[in-house]
């Protein structure tokens, strides 16, 4: 059984479907991603009064500032710490139950914090061990939920589920900073400083409430496949070494990594300029910038289909590599946060073509039996790319400062955007939509 090669799975693509938003038209898909919506949108609550609440305690600036950086490490270093083992998990147990648990898991942990941050007995260190809690259930929830997704909905429909679950996390990213600076501000001056932040974590459990119901009450078919008879840690590894053997599956990940390193730190980076610069207005232009990058996701999403099926896969997704390039010089040389938010619009617009179809690309290429152990190595490459360049450019920017990095990244994605001369994201034979 656990024996496949690379023509177990379809060489051709199906047709592409009538609508960009035809995964809708499936109850279990649109019930979940509604709910998913919801959920990622209190992730991104979370992400925002974390910072707030460890600024709240009062620490000597020094220790302020790492504690800060120390809440962003609790929250994510979960990732390649379990990914692997939640994607063998994944092709061995019932998926279904796995996202639940480690739903009512995260439910459960960010309603505590909430409680707890309400009752005043919080504490820096006990906020980092919540924050790292709720990080491993992400962890764990991330390569189950990828590898559910493609069942859900018709095989000519999978772009489509990608983009919408892309237009999820892009709308979260605005929505959930603006909800949660919504609940504290609403408290601010009438209860106590840590109000608020805790009336967001319990916003953050409630979110995952949705995602629960629609679990609960889904009922899929028998998975084909039975658990692996190896232990979890060498199921693990079989994943490993069918993700670095398969070359497909090697040259999408280098592909991944060439985009990813450079241009995944431009949220962050932006932000940054925009608070080192009184030009830009501080937090406010930060949110503006985040705005622009959202809806450029959202017309990126709409215009996809159209766009793959007149020029091919590959084509959009260079050319988006370059559009997003050109946009990362941009920011990193905006004089007013107007030249910055047409900048991201077209950052955001590119975006959502790239990493979507990585995805694509990866769920395309790999059997069923397998999948979420490999999706599971997708979200490694993906999220270690994106650290070690966070890495990379963040020692450059103490050396040459924010803009200058953030010039060198966009320098670094336009220089990757000439790999598909040897690294093709999909083969020259199923290149057309």
């Amino acid at each position: 059984m656990e024996r496949c090669q690379e023509s177990d799975v379809a060489a051709e693509p199906a047709p592409a479907p009538t609508s960009d938003w035809s995964p809708l038209a499936h109850p279990v898909f649109r019930a979940l991603w509604t709910a998913s919506a919801l959920s990622y949108t209190g992730f991104e609550i979370r992400n925002y009064a974390a910072p707030l609440l460890m600024e709240d305690f009062h620490q000597p600036f020094h220790l302020l500032e790492g504690m800060k950086q120390y809440a962003f490490a609790a929250s994510t270093l979960p990732i390649p710490l379990l990914v692997l083992f939640a994607g063998a998990l994944a092709d061995r147990v019932d998926r279904r139950k796995l996202l639940i648990v480690t739903h009512v898991w995260m439910m459960l942990a960010a309603a505590a914090l909430g409680v707890l941050t309400i009752a005043n007995m919080m504490t820096p260190w006990m906020l980092l061990a919540f924050l790292f809690v709720i990080g491993a259930g992400y962890a764990m929830m991330n390569p189950t939920l990828l590898a559910v997704l493609p069942g859900l909905v018709d095989p000519s429909e999978l772009k489509s589920a990608m983009a919408l679950n892309s237009v999820n996390m892009n709308v979260a990213r605005v929505m959930g900073p603006a909800i949660g600076g919504l609940v504290i501000v609403a408290v601010a001056g009438r209860e106590p400083y840590y109000v608020g932040k805790g009336l967001a974590f319990l916003a953050t459990a409630l979110s995952l409430v949705g995602v629960v119901v629609v679990l609960t009450k889904w009922k899929p078919a028998p998975r084909d496949s039975a658990a692996p008879a190896e232990s979890v840690l060498a199921s693990a590894w079989k994943g490993v070494h069918y993700a670095f053997t398969s070359p497909r599956l090697l040259q999408i990940n280098a592909r991944i990594f060439l985009f990813m390193v450079c241009a995944g730190i431009l949220p962050t980076t932006c932000a940054v300029i925009c608070k080192q610069t009184p030009a830009l207005m501080g937090e406010a232009g930060a949110s503006y910038l985040m705005v622009s990058f959202g809806v450029g996701a959202l017309v990126g999403v709409y215009r996809m289909q159209g766009l793959m099926r007149r020029f091919g896969v590959e084509r959009v997704v260079v050319i988006g590599t370059i559009v997003c390039g050109f946009a990362i010089l941009g920011v990193a040389e905006m004089t007013s946060v107007y030249v910055g938010c047409i900048a991201m619009f077209f950052a955001g617009f590119a975006w959502v073509m790239i990493p979507t179809n990585f995805n694509i690309a990866t769920q395309s290429a790999v059997p069923a039996w397998i999948k979420g152990r490999v999706m599971g190595v997708y979200v490694l490459v993906l999220w270690g790319s994106m650290a070690l360049g966070s890495l990379i450019f963040g020692r450059l920017a103490d050396s040459v400062g924010q803009r200058s990095s953030l010039f060198a990244a966009g320098v670094g994605v336009l220089v990757g955007s000439i790999a598909i001369i040897w690294i093709r994201l999909v083969p020259r034979q199923i290149e057309r939509v």
